[in-house]
């Protein structure tokens, strides 16, 4: 194995045991799988070393395959689906895997049974028809060889449903041991007709103790297995009261609830913590079973599915779990596959979102949910490249105490708004719009007597933020409207019109609807997959496909885009509704060279989008981080981004390749190099060989930049050949700096000191990274 894959291998080993110690000593862990290169027994006695050091036992687990037919099939059906071979051709990955297991074949030492007989471990045989098992030291290990022994690998599918809607589902009350609501009986005879329809074999069906699970499993007319581990969560004093009760009677439980739901234990009951634990046995067996229909309760829901896709601690109280929902969920390689089926049956709704405020102190409309949104829509008209957008959002108070109603909306930065309405009781409230200083003194002083207001606020990725709040009585609606406009500029031969859909929930009745007008006629229009993140590799791609629920017509100068999905498909895209942009692309005819003037009351305005004009070729240095926090998918994805960029430089084209983490490295010193087919190979091959370790220093790889850009650095030969190309600097990294100069505006002065007229491209990904450092070197 070459020198630079096994430093590389171990610099990965190294950082993974870190991240154990972690997981064991600050977040309170009791068992974490270190999964790595421990091949040999030297590796082996490095993780035991590192164990006995900080108190941890181990437990080796080693897997021995010798049927041809075994590993056949796992190669197929198991490292199909690995990350490493995404995309890859089928039978190109079994060769490859296959050369990986004789790799190893040459190199792994297994655990010797008379060499080895002071460790404790697990010899699995064939995938379970046979084991060796030696020193097992306490109940976690125990129970490790339990669940080992136990699981199998043979097709299977786990159904979770929640009871029908109850009696107490219904007046909104938590526990209790009620029957079912007719609503809930009518779920009751849905799911059997779907339960039959799955022609599901040796299905075994499991319900708690309590009514409502078992009045939903008789209507299914099979046998099923009552599990008292599946009762739902205990509330304790809190049984069989609302929310709004809990809040007015026990407000500092309430709050502590909120702060860390998952360990908070309800007085005299149980906390989600205790409930995973009871249901330990349910799980092992849910392991060993095939096909099992399991009918719960929400919390109970939650804790399974968290189990089965891999949900943490933190996330795992606040899974949607809706009722007269089925889930089914298929155990495959490296993870498992979920499909939600509901069945056109309603049902209140009993999921609690995580307040934002969960001090003791806060007031009771903080702490308690948020109202329902009844209707949303998003209405936009395009004349000539210029977008009126029109946002209207309904809510509904459905509960018996006056609540607070948020609306916003996310701006592209190049709007400005132009009209707001608040409707009330039939009464429309107009707001005032006004410049961006004056705005903020009239919203603070507005807070410092307790009005509504709203206010436009930036958000870290330059989007403008509205947002408005007001107080809503019991049974009451209000109405939103919220209109803006913005010229949209052309960008790589496209308009591109970005509208929001984030209404905070599923909505009933959401639309989307686009109108474009254009005189000179739509050569282009294509509308995109829903946009979730605003990262570059959420970009979509000239053949993805419109959501569903789009629907388009166009002709000469004219179309009509309208996106209304259901409940389901929301629900399928995110339980929590819509968090995400539509995107829309067009282009216009461009039949005069010359461009097109329009003319408004005195004002004109002059379109035109040149043609031909000369590539300028450029003197390209990349900067690129790689310190210890690139490791793993980071560095992967930049080693691949960077192969695809390098190959689609020009032959007029210079460039370079600067690395750094707490030392810079230049690839070509002193110097760029011109872009022939043997550089960018070798480029391509230093970039492969890139590890991540380290700390940040930005300011050093920035300065090391410019003096390969800056032509007052450079020879005059040098420099007269690059005065007629372009400068740029493309600088790469997913971090602040932590080392040298870590003063943002030092590092900014410096930078642009020593870059003076070269432009500097900035990419940050990750919450870590220093986004407005780099909005504020790229924009000089």
């Amino acid at each position: 194995m070459p020198i630079r894959v096994l430093l590389s291998f171990r610099a990965c080993a190294s950082a993974a045991l870190k991240d154990v110690a972690a997981y064991l000593s600050k977040e309170q862990g009791q068992a974490a799988v270190f999964d790595a290169t421990n091949t040999t027994r030297e590796r082996r006695a490095v993780i035991l070393s590192y164990a006995k050091e900080r108190g941890y036992k181990v437990f080796f687990v080693e897997s021995i395959c010798d049927d041809p037919e075994i590993i056949a099939e796992n190669i197929k059906q198991v490292k199909l689906g690995s990350p490493d071979y995404v995309d890859r051709d089928e039978d190109e990955a079994m060769k490859d895997f296959s050369r990986r297991i004789d790799c190893y074949k040459s190199t792994y030492m297994p655990i010797d049974d008379e060499k080895d007989r002071k460790l404790s471990y697990i010899k699995i045989f064939n995938v379970g028809s046979r084991y060796l098992v030696n020193r097992v030291q306490d109940h976690i290990q125990s129970r490790i060889v339990y669940y080992l022994m136990n699981i199998h690998v043979t097709p299977r599918s786990i159904y979770l449903s929640r009871h029908g809607e109850s009696e107490l589902n219904l007046s909104g009350r938590i526990g209790g041991d009620s029957g079912l609501s007719p609503r809930g009986h009518k779920y009751a005879k849905g799911l059997a007709t779907f339960i039959r329809g799955q022609n599901i074999k040796e299905l075994k069906v499991w319900t708690s103790h309590m009514k409502r699970t078992i009045q939903t499993a008789e209507a299914l007319g099979v046998p099923y297995e009552q599990w008292k581990a599946l009762n739902e969560i205990d509330a304790g004093v809190c049984e069989e009261l609302t929310y709004e009760q809990i809040q007015e009677n026990l407000p500092e439980e309430f709050a502590l609830r909120d702060q860390d739901k998952y360990r908070y234990r309800y007085p005299k009951g149980e906390s989600y913590e205790d409930l995973v634990h009871r249901l330990e046995p349910v799980i092992m067996e849910l392991e060993r079973q095939e096909n099992v229909l399991v009918i719960c309760h929400q919390a109970v829901f939650r804790c399974l599915l968290a189990y089965f896709v891999n949900k943490p601690a933190a996330e795992l109280p606040y899974l949607r779990c809706p009722l007269h929902t089925v889930l089914k969920l298929t155990p495959i390689a490296y993870g498992c596959k979920v499909e939600s089926f509901f069945l056109n049956i309603e049902a209140v709704n009993t999921h609690r979102e995580s307040p934002v405020n969960v001090d003791i102190n806060r007031n009771p409309e903080e702490a308690l949910q948020t109202l329902k949104v009844t209707d949303y829509h998003v209405r936009c008209t395009v004349v000539s490249r210029y977008a009126v957008t029109t946002v209207q959002s309904s809510v509904w108070n459905q509960l018996p105490v006056t609540k607070e109603a948020a609306f916003e909306v996310d701006l592209p930065s190049s709007a400005f708004i132009s009209n707001f309405t608040i409707t009330s009781n039939g009464k429309v409230y107009v707001g005032q719009v006004t410049e961006r200083a004056a705005a903020r003194n009239i919203y603070d002083a507005a807070k410092k007597q307790g009005k509504t207001a709203g206010l436009v606020a930036t958000k870290e990725r330059e989007i403008e933020k509205f947002r408005v709040a007001v107080s809503v009585p019991s049974g009451a609606r209000v109405s939103f409207s919220l209109t803006y406009e913005e010229l949209l500029p052309r960008r790589l031969g496209r308009y591109e019109l970005s509208l929001g859909l984030r209404p905070g929930q599923p909505v009933q009745n959401l639309s989307l609807d686009v109108s474009i007008t254009e005189r000179t006629g739509i050569s282009f229009l294509k509308a995109f997959p829903l946009r979730t993140s605003r990262l570059l590799s959420n970009t979509a791609q000239g053949d993805a496909e419109a959501p569903a629920s789009t629907h388009v017509e166009q002709n000469t100068n004219c179309a009509r885009v309208r996106y209304s999905p259901t409940i389901q498909q929301q629900n399928s895209i995110s339980s929590n509704g819509l968090n995400a942009d539509f995107i829309l692309q067009y282009d216009v005819e461009l039949r005069d060279l010359m461009g097109e003037v329009q003319v408004y009351d005195g004002y004109f305005v002059h379109y035109f989008a040149p043609r031909g004009l000369p590539v300028v070729p450029k003197d390209v240095i990349f900067v690129i981080d790689v310190s210890g926090s690139m490791i793993g998918t980071k560095i992967k994805q930049t080693k691949q981004a960077m192969s695809t960029i390098l190959g689609d430089l020009r032959e007029g084209d210079h460039f370079n390749i600067i690395t750094f983490s707490d030392k810079v490295h230049t690839w070509k010193k002193g110097r760029t190099v011109r872009a022939t087919r043997q550089n960018v190979r070798d480029a391509k091959d230093f970039v492969k060989r890139i590890i991540a370790e380290g700390w940040t220093n930005i300011n050093a790889a920035l300065l090391s930049a410019a003096q390969l850009v800056n032509p007052s650095s450079s020879s005059s030969s040098s420099s007269h050949l690059s005065s007629r190309r372009v400068p740029l600097v493309i600088f790469l990294t997913d971090g602040e700096a932590t080392i040298g100069v870590t003063t943002g505006d030092t590092i900014l002065s410096n930078a642009k000191k020593a870059l003076g007229s070269s432009s500097l491209f900035g990419l940050a990904f990750g919450d870590d990274a220093d986004f407005l450092l780099l909005k504020r070197l790229a924009t000089g």
